[in-house]
């Protein structure tokens, strides 16, 4: 419980407190395409002794490189877990393109 007092527990926790205040007082409106993605559910840490925070997340669209080959030309997301590894997600199927790939030993961070 002394962990929970911490300010930015205190910090996290109001802003979710808001968020969802605001979410059951207004009715939002989101594009269809955004309420059909919001559907899908990944698990990172599938296949992993133990879950994994999720660090970072990275959206990318398809044919970013032109040496990429077709059947990679996918969107995708790439999430940074904790320990050091990332794994990437097909965005347009919502598989999983490649799974946990170490690193190193240094941590992915956004900036």
């Amino acid at each position: 419980v002394g962990t929970l007092q911490s300010p930015g527990a205190i910090y996290a926790a109001s802003k979710l407190s808001y968020f969802d205040k605001m979410r059951n007082e207004m009715p939002m409106t989101l594009p269809k395409t955004t309420l059909e993605t919001l559907k899908h559910k990944i698990n990172p840490s599938a296949g992993e002794a133990f879950p994994q925070a999720v660090d970072v997340l990275l959206y990318t669209p398809g044919h970013l490189d032109p040496a990429e080959k077709v059947e990679d030309a996918h969107p995708k997301l790439w999430c940074a877990l904790s320990e050091g590894k990332v794994t990437v997600f097909d965005a347009s199927s919502w598989t999983i393109h490649q799974h946990c790939f170490k690193v190193g030993t240094a941590k992915v961070v956004s900036t």
